[in-house]
């Protein structure tokens, strides 16, 4: 069987504690109530760990774009409008 998720964090040095405030920063991320804290500590305790693959280059061109639109530096461009 596979290493659970609080099997690694204790392996590296996190405290129960630690990984209870881990728990809570997720219920957070994801708009859960505090009620689910324990659910999901339990699911980190409980269920094997999902390798995840990230492949670097195949995440498509729109990450490359700015979020803010260039300067546009043509003549009949007037900012002010």
């Amino acid at each position: 069987m596979s290493e659970t998720v609080y099997e690694v964090m204790r392996s590296q040095g996190i405290t129960r504690r630690s990984f209870l405030k881990f728990c809570s920063v997720m219920a957070t991320g994801i708009s859960l109530g505090p009620a689910y804290l324990y659910d999901i500590a339990r699911a980190l305790e409980t269920r094997p760990r999902v390798p995840v693959l990230w492949l670097h280059g195949l995440e498509g061109m729109d990450s490359c774009r700015p979020l803010r639109p260039h300067r546009n530096n043509h003549p009949d461009h007037d900012p002010s409008k």
